[in-house]
């Protein structure tokens, strides 16, 4: 297992940033390795509760399982990338809590994560 943030950036704040190349780049190359082809790409929604000091919070949502067969029309290079980051776009928006008016340490926001 590898886990990968897409969005190749950190920054505290909430909200999905447009994916980077290199992750869908990554699964391209994989699946058309026949000892890679079967990989699977898991989209994990991963909301935090702060970068500051210890003892934090953490939400997982995992998705459903992203194969090589959901690329019905053989895309590849810059298609490919295109593809990939918009399907795994669209599953992190609904893993993923979003809220922009949630902040850090606000009460709501502390409130999310001891639900």
């Amino acid at each position: 297992m590898v886990l990968i943030f897409g969005e190749g950036w950190c920054e505290q704040n909430w909200y999905l940033r447009p994916l980077k190349k290199g992750s869908a780049r990554i699964a391209e190359r994989a699946w058309s390795e026949p000892q890679t082809e079967k990989t699977v790409i898991i989209p994990i929604g991963l909301t935090y509760e702060h970068f500051d000091g210890g003892g934090k919070s953490v939400v997982l949502n995992v998705g459903k399982a992203i194969t090589s067969a959901e690329n019905t029309q053989n895309e590849s290079g810059a298609t490919f990338v295109k593809w990939l980051n918009s399907r795994i776009t669209e599953s992190l928006k609904t893993l993923a809590y979003f809220n922009p008016m949630l902040q850090i340490n606000s009460t709501d926001h502390q409130q999310l994560m001891r639900s």
